[in-house]
């Protein structure tokens, strides 16, 4: 009796360890299989992330792109406006430079081309002269200047208040006025210099 109950019991135990063995088995591939899928999903999740991050990357950088794309530009167009300006600059102060130098020129040439203009260019009972502290000086000293032109010029007491070149033609009470500085014909001329000279410096900008 003992001995069937014996191998009764080995047999519940060879059953028992094969059923264990399988349940073990089982569950290390079920493990292994949980850890391969996790390790899958790190690797996607990883993936899709740096997928992300390379794309806002991406972004950035044709954004900072585009923006130091603008910003060259604006610093190109910025220096050619700069040097535009110095150009222009540069050529009034050569020719102010000019006139200044060469007294002979300014007052037997430029001076009297200004007043003459502004003769021609206004019609006045009394034509009055307003020139700069040197021109204004100059013509006190030389009474006969004035006395070539065909109407009657009458100097003003007061100066301009800065060194402008050339001169402004008005009634007494300076209604009516021919304003011929050199400032003012620069005025006038800025935007066609400034049109002239642009086509070559911002060609192919």
């Amino acid at each position: 009796m003992s001995s069937r109950m014996e191998l009764l019991r080995a047999r519940v135990l060879e059953e028992a360890k094969k059923k264990a063995d399988s349940l073990l088995k089982e569950s290390r591939i079920t493990a292994s299989n949980l850890k391969h899928d996790a390790t899958e999903i790190m690797n996607l999740t990883e993936i899709n992330l740096m997928n992300k991050i390379k794309a806002s990357l991406e972004e950035e950088f044709l954004d900072n792109k585009g923006v130091l794309e603008k910003e060259k530009v604006r610093k190109l167009l910025q220096f050619k406006q700069d040097t535009l300006d110095d150009v222009i600059n540069t050529a009034i102060s050569k020719f102010k430079k000019k006139l200044n130098d060469n007294p002979d020129f300014y007052y037997k040439t430029y001076l009297p081309g200004s007043i003459e203009a502004g003769i021609q260019n206004t019609v006045l009972k009394e034509y009055f002269l307003s020139v700069n502290k040197k021109d204004h000086k100059y013509i006190q000293d030389h009474l006969e200047y004035l006395k070539k032109f065909k109407k009657k010029i009458i100097l003003t007491d007061e100066p301009f208040p800065d060194d402008d070149l050339g001169c402004i033609i008005h009634d007494k009470q300076s209604n009516v006025m021919f304003d011929n500085r050199l400032s003012k014909k620069i005025e006038m001329k800025i935007q066609y210099l400034k049109t002239r000279i642009s086509q070559v410096l911002f060609k192919g900008a």
